[in-house]
């Protein structure tokens, strides 16, 4: 029996991730990292996807974006399957990457989004007690200024929830993921 159908909305915004087979690593190094990066970049512009902030752990990655036309479900699928082969291939393995189908969970208002931004931009400092600034792999240095985004970061929608001009909003939002537990 299959899985149930998604409800998939052009315009709401959507956490969702995936967890490694057995909690293992779905990245072994910095260069795994970067195809997952590319790959997320292509399928973005593919499915319209505006992704407002990520992160890339060990075993598991969060994307926090906002659907466009090219829904949700068809744009996972291509990223998870495409990236499982393609580090399959690269580390010369074998058997699924993943455990479970990807998550998701619809978003509410501009607070739960914000909110969940600086949850997933936490994740490091949570896992690693590494700060979401000493991060490569997520959304943060972005969002606050420190870098420019990559292609795929659409760091203006995030900035536009927060309703302040750019330098301004760099800075609070740096404040609330600071103020965050």
């Amino acid at each position: 029996m299959g899985y149930p159908l998604r409800e998939e909305i052009a315009g709401a915004y959507y956490h969702v991730g995936t967890r490694g087979n057995n909690q293992r690593d779905i990245y072994t190094t910095d260069n795994t990292r970067l195809i997952f990066l590319l790959m997320l970049q292509r399928l973005a512009k593919r499915h319209d996807w505006r992704v407002v902030t990520y992160c890339l752990m060990s075993n598991h990655y969060h994307l926090v974006l906002r659907l466009g036309a090219g829904g949700l479900s068809r744009g996972m699928q291509s990223l998870n399957g495409g990236y499982a082969m393609a580090f399959n291939v690269r580390e010369n393995r074998r058997d699924h990457l993943f455990g479970r189908r990807f998550w998701s969970r619809e978003l509410g208002d501009a607070d739960d989004v914000l909110r969940t931004c600086a949850y997933v931009d936490l994740n490091p400092l949570r896992s690693f007690e590494t700060p979401p600034d000493e991060w490569p792999w997520n959304g943060y240095r972005a969002a606050t200024g420190l870098q420019p985004p990559l292609g795929f970061h659409r760091v203006g929608e995030l900035w536009r929830l927060l309703d302040l001009p750019p330098r301004a909003a760099m800075d609070a939002y740096g404040d609330l993921v600071a103020a965050c537990p």
